[in-house]
């Protein structure tokens, strides 16, 4: 990674399930520009998953971030974002969770 690209944090929703009452998205960067709705691979824990980018503009925050591993060729519009968003509301389920049905 060269010093001179400023990184760019963004939220990221691991598509995976998630202890309930905890955190539904983490801080991570990228040195590149990318939309909320971008499918990524993350590092989470000991393994690699998929998860979609939920918020950008993030400010760094003061702890360590990771970076994110893999931009994937897949975009979700504000509506299916939105749309999950109500699901994951209304199911109780996580919105990471939730949004893998829009991506599988």
């Amino acid at each position: 990674m060269s010093k001179s690209m400023p990184l760019n944090y963004v939220q990221v929703a691991p598509c995976i399930p998630l202890k309930f009452g905890g955190h539904e998205s983490y801080t991570y960067y990228t040195n590149q520009d990318i939309p909320e709705g971008t499918v990524v691979h993350i590092p989470f824990g000991k393994r690699s998953v998929m998860g979609v980018v939920v918020q950008t503009g993030v400010r760094k925050p003061r702890y360590p971030t990771k970076q994110i591993s893999k931009i994937i060729d897949a975009v979700l519009t504000a509506h299916q974002l939105a749309f999950a968003h109500r699901i994951a509301q209304q199911a109780h389920g996580g919105l990471g969770y939730t949004l893998r049905m829009f991506i599988v």
